[in-house]
C-alpha cells in the first residue's frame, strides 16, 4: 500500500465511522488528498492531524477553542467542524481517524515530541465548573457500565469495499452476507467476539 493509500485509507475510515462518507465534503476531502500527494506524507499527515484536532474541539463546543490553520480548503474544514457541532458523536468518530495515520518521518517525530512537551509542561487552570461536570461525567459513567445498553444504530456505508461490491450493498451487503453466514451455521456469540472491535481493540463485553 502506498503512503498515500495509507492516508486517504485512514481519512475513509473516518468518514464511514462518522457517517459521512456519502456526502459531498467526503468528495472534496478526497480531492485534497489526491492534489497534495506530491507534498509528501508528512505534510498530509499534519494536515489531517489538525483537522481531526479543530473537529475535536467543535464536537465538545469548547468556547475557548481556536481552529488551527491545516493546509485544507477552509469550506471543507467549515463543513466537517459544522456536522460536528450539529452531530458531536459522529464529530468524535471521525476525529478518531488521526489514530491510524501513517507515522511521520524520524525527523518530524521530534518535532513532534517537543511540541507535546512543551504542552505537557503548559500549566492549564481548570475551572471549578469544568471539574464538577468531569466528576458527574465520571460518576454516571461508571453507574451506565452496570447496565450496558447496545446502541441503536451502528455506522455503516453501502460503498464498495475490497470484499464486496457496491452493486451487492457494499460494506453493509458484506456485514449482513457475513451474518447470515454465522446464523445459518448456527454460530455461538463466542464466535463473533473477534468481529465487535475497530482499530483499538476488542470491545468490552
Amino acid at each position: 500500500m502506498s503512503p498515500l493509500q495509507q492516508v486517504w485509507t485512514a481519512c475513509w475510515s473516518g468518514l464511514v465511522l462518522s457517517g459521512w462518507d456519502s456526502m459531498r465534503v467526503a468528495w472534496f476531502l478526497h480531492r485534497w488528498a489526491c492534489r497534495s500527494a506530491p507534498r509528501g506524507v508528512a505534510y498530509q499527515v499534519d494536515c489531517m492531524k489538525k483537522l481531526c484536532h479543530n473537529v475535536r474541539g467543535h464536537a465538545l463546543h469548547s468556547k475557548r477553542f481556536k481552529n488551527q490553520p491545516c493546509g485544507i480548503r477552509k469550506d471543507v474544514v467549515d463543513c466537517l467542524c459544522s456536522l460536528a457541532v450539529r452531530e458531536p458523536e459522529n464529530g468524535f468518530a471521525f476525529s478518531r481517524l488521526s489514530r491510524s495515520l501513517p507515522e511521520p518521518p524520524a525527523r518530524e517525530g521530534v518535532r513532534y515530541l517537543q511540541s507535546a512537551a512543551e504542552m505537557a509542561s503548559t500549566p492549564f487552570p481548570t475551572s471549578a465548573a469544568a471539574l464538577e461536570s468531569l466528576r458527574s461525567f465520571v460518576a454516571l459513567s461508571k453507574r451506565a457500565r452496570r447496565n450496558p445498553r447496545s446502541p441503536r444504530r451502528l455506522p455503516s456505508s453501502n460503498s464498495s469495499c475490497l470484499e464486496w461490491p457496491s452493486t451487492r450493498g457494499g460494506i453493509d451487503g458484506y456485514l449482513e452476507h457475513l451474518g447470515h453466514g454465522l446464523e445459518a451455521r448456527g454460530a455461538k456469540q463466542v464466535e463473533f467476539v473477534h468481529l465487535a472491535g475497530d482499530s483499538l481493540g476488542i470491545l468490552p463485553q
